[in-house]
């Protein structure tokens, strides 16, 4: 049986960060200079995440954290 998913985070969150750091400058380098990028997260890594994209795309560049909440559905 071939497993659709599996753990590829070796070194747990700091594998998880550097993949997500790659990922952003890549995502920075194809943006226009006025292009916006929106990242979903979980409250666990909400300040690591706020903490890269702060260094990949500099912290004065932040305008919101947009805040929702689940009502229902799956």
């Amino acid at each position: 049986m071939v497993k659709a998913y599996r753990d590829t985070w070796n070194l747990g969150v700091h594998s998880y960060l550097s993949y997500i750091r790659d990922r952003l400058r890549v995502a920075k380098d194809l943006l226009s200079d006025t292009g916006s990028i929106f990242v979903q997260i979980g409250e666990e890594n909400l300040n690591l995440i706020r903490d890269v994209l702060g260094e990949v795309f500099e912290r004065e560049n932040f305008i919101a954290q947009i805040q929702f909440k689940k009502t229902g559905g799956i």
